[in-house]
């Protein structure tokens, strides 16, 4: 028996310390892959700073390019510079979900640029017809809109609910500071997204109804959430685009008014602000009432020359909004004129046309509503001495 336990020992003991050996091998690289853990932690502590400012470098040099391909391209670069910053560590959640904000942001940029808002209103075709950039620009929006709801819910829970009183309401904002204005970033971004999703959307796509009422219920959500802040009233102004976008001119037209009228009452934002909001609430006036379904050229008459008879602003709004002032005056002074028959026209509508048109178009050669008049006049006085 002796013999037989010494011929085990003998046979199972290199296998014990063969598992031995390896016990001690496995605990070590244990605390070996603790430590890289440990250290890899660090370097994503230490890499964030870095890579967010890298994300915010190609974000900013992107917008400064001009080719709308190149533009993209960059824009590409940059968004996945910062869905990897997403991955790293970040020291507490605020400034998580600042990130998450800017990548939203990215995301929006990169939509923009493959489907600009200023060819929003080019009518969409069938899905058959739909363009590769508006397809990609729907998937970004859809992707930005992910990322500012999260960021929004996040900063709502830190700034809470405002009081309706406006004094107190501006105190908590001033208290909240920096997650007010994320907050208000990521909301109103988040309500473009929305509009920009609705309005990409094929025309025989069945979800686009209730993504445009979706867009327009968001803006309205915010114009009564900041009535007498300029986030509040922008949010009023797209709901209002949303409506005359849908066909709704009615809607659109009060909605217009109502901001009109909170702009009238005063309104706690820059100066600059304000003049914009007055040239862009005109601008959507007059864009209402020259619908031909609509057809009061009076009102977008008097709306367009009210404005330009306003003074010349120092911080500039009149020289953004100029040239789409003009261009509504002169579409509502050549329908009227158009309107009334050959031998009721007023010659004075007809040259007031005529000025507007061609102060546009001498200025932007391309514009399409200065040239539809320029050649409606044309034609209507080539007709006339025949």
């Amino acid at each position: 028996m002796l013999r037989l336990a010494c011929v085990a020992i003998l046979v199972f003991w290199p296998c014990l310390a063969i598992a031995q050996d390896s016990s001690a091998q496995t605990d070590g690289q244990q605390e070996q892959a603790q430590s890289a853990d440990a250290k890899k932690a660090d370097l994503k502590t230490a890499d964030l700073k870095t890579a967010w400012a890298e994300a915010r470098e190609l974000l900013a040099q992107a917008k400064r390019i001009r080719d709308p391909n190149e533009q993209s391209a960059s824009l590409h670069k940059a968004v996945k510079q910062y869905e990897a910053c997403l991955e790293l560590k970040f020291s507490d959640d605020g400034e998580k979900h600042r990130v998450i904000r800017e990548v939203a942001t990215a995301h929006f940029e990169l939509a923009e640029a493959y489907w600009p808002r200023s060819t929003w209103n080019i009518p969409r075709g069938t899905r058959k017809q739909e363009s590769s950039r508006v397809t990609e620009a729907r998937e970004h929006f859809s992707r930005a809109l992910e990322l500012f709801t999260q960021a929004a819910e996040y900063w709502q829970g830190k700034v809470g609910e405002l009081p309706t009183d406006q004094e107190e309401a501006c105190k908590k904002i001033i208290s909240a500071g920096l997650g007010f204005i994320e907050l208000g970033t990521a909301e109103s971004d988040g309500a473009h997204c929305r509009a920009g999703i609705a309005r990409a959307l094929p025309a025989d796509d069945a979800k686009k109804k209730e993504a445009v009422q979706a867009a327009v219920v968001d803006y309205q959500r915010l114009w009564k959430a900041y009535p007498k802040m300029a986030l509040g009233q922008y949010s009023g102004l797209s709901a209002a685009k949303m409506l005359e976008y849908t066909g709704e001119f009615a809607a659109a037209i009060e909605t217009n008014q109502a901001v009109y009228k909170a702009l009238e009452e005063g309104l706690q934002a820059k100066q600059s602000y304000v003049e914009d909001l007055h040239g862009r609430v005109t601008d959507q006036l007059m864009s209402c009432w020259n619908e031909v379904k609509v057809g009061e050229h009076a009102k977008a008459i008097e709306a367009g020359e009210a404005w330009l008879a306003s003074e010349t602003s120092t911080d500039g709004a009149e020289v953004t909004w100029e040239p789409q002032i003009r261009k509504r005056l002169a579409m509502a002074y050549y329908r009227r004129w158009a309107a009334a028959g050959v031998e009721k026209r007023d010659d004075k509508d007809r040259q007031r046309a005529l000025e507007e048109a061609t102060w546009v178009a001498d200025r932007y050669p391309g514009e399409v509503a200065a040239r539809f008049v320029l050649r409606g006049i044309a034609a209507a006085e080539r007709k006339m001495k025949e």
